[in-house]
């Protein structure tokens, strides 16, 4: 299950990062290390923005991307360019069920289908989508209930 993400090298990766001056920020070697450690409730804070998360919520992703984990989160990104690479150049079928979900008020939502046919396009054969609704980039914390909903009907687990 991929929730409300584009991935690098699948179709509406490009549209999806287009104009999301984050991601080149974060790209940059060393310096947003530099830039965010303790700014954290700054930098973090404009990404939780989106979504309907507690104050002490906040202060608890705060609290826990310290300057090692910042590191952590900042080199995924930068991995975005090889990932993009990789996934790019797959084209074998594969089986395995995918289902690709994200919130019905996300900056996503209208880039659904494009993305479950983008994955199609690289040979998966069993892709599904959904919207969570209520939710926007960030769907557990917007509306729990319905992942752990969808994460059950998928999974073959019956809420209780």
């Amino acid at each position: 299950m991929i929730l409300d993400v584009p991935v690098p090298g699948i179709a509406g990766w490009d549209q999806a990062v287009s104009g999301m001056w984050h991601i080149g920020f974060i790209q940059t070697p060393d310096l947003p290390e530099k830039l965010v450690t303790g700014r954290q409730s700054a930098f973090l804070g404009h990404m939780l923005d989106v979504a309907n998360f507690t104050s002490q919520e906040r202060v608890y992703y705060f609290d826990r991307y310290g300057a090692a984990q910042l590191h952590a989160a900042f080199e995924i990104n930068r991995g975005f360019p090889a990932d993009a690479a990789w996934n790019a150049a797959q084209t074998v079928p594969n089986a395995v069920p995918l289902t690709v979900a994200v919130g019905e008020k996300s900056f996503f939502a209208p880039m659904l289908q494009t993305f479950v046919d983008g994955y199609r396009a690289k040979g998966m054969t069993h892709v599904e989508s959904a919207q969570i609704a209520g939710a926007s980039h960030y769907v557990v914390a917007d509306n729990p209930e319905a992942v752990a909903d969808l994460i059950g009907q998928h999974a073959g687990i019956e809420n209780r």
